[in-house]
């Protein structure tokens, strides 16, 4: 059940900390634009390995158990590289 403190709002900041504050089911929709890597420069070598990978990789699982969450059967999750 939305809570009426979360209807028709946006907020900015940390989509990990902002979700742990959150009801269960308050969001039909997470947007986030993760910040890392911002420096990698993919090459044929480098596209599918090392420590920046492992960071994209465990941000992405925490940010999916998170958002299902605060999120409804059919609520969306966009992710913008």
């Amino acid at each position: 059940m939305k809570q009426p403190e979360w209807i028709d709002i946006i907020k900015q900041g940390d989509c990990i900390q902002l979700m742990s504050e959150m009801p269960e089911e308050c969001v039909d929709l997470v947007i986030t634009d993760p910040p890392f890597a911002i420096d990698f420069k993919a090459t044929r070598h480098n596209y599918r390995g090392g420590d920046d990978f492992q960071k994209v990789y465990t941000f992405l699982e925490t940010l999916y158990i998170s958002s299902r969450l605060v999120l409804p059967l059919k609520g969306t999750i966009l992710i913008g590289y």
